[in-house]
């Protein structure tokens, strides 16, 4: 049975974007799916998030204030309980050297916002929890 079919899954999920427009977007695809969401709005936000609600997986934007989403990835994965963690990196960001750039710092999965749809979020959601 495939994990989204269970409305009621008890995965958590930690978006980081500082765009309103996006967090709604998220929030209503992944409620929609069943999971449990905690949105903020900054890398460094995120990491304290992280710290308090033990995310299954996190959705981060790349540009950001303060820290950015590639400095985020990087921070979490300096620490080897959290080398598992499924990050996705979901930007703006379209050139080859910024989804390498990503993986280097140890995403996941790389989305690009102009091409993002409901349907590619739960696939790759259904791939890495």
């Amino acid at each position: 049975m495939n994990l989204l079919d269970n409305c009621y899954n008890s995965y958590k999920i930690l978006v980081i974007d500082d765009d309103l427009f996006i967090q709604m977007q998220l929030r209503l695809y992944l409620e929609r799916e069943g999971y449990e969401v905690v949105i903020v709005s900054s890398g460094e936000e995120g990491i304290e998030a992280y710290t308090k609600h033990h995310p299954d997986l996190v959705l981060s934007d790349a540009i950001m204030p303060n820290m950015n989403g590639f400095e985020f990835v990087a921070k979490v994965r300096q620490h080897p309980e959290y080398q598992e963690l499924p990050i996705i990196l979901v930007t703006s960001l379209t050139k080859d050297e910024d989804k390498r750039r990503g993986a280097q710092v140890g995403a996941n999965a790389y989305i690009v916002k102009d091409q993002f749809n409901q349907e590619m979020l739960i696939e790759t959601l259904d791939r890495l929890v």
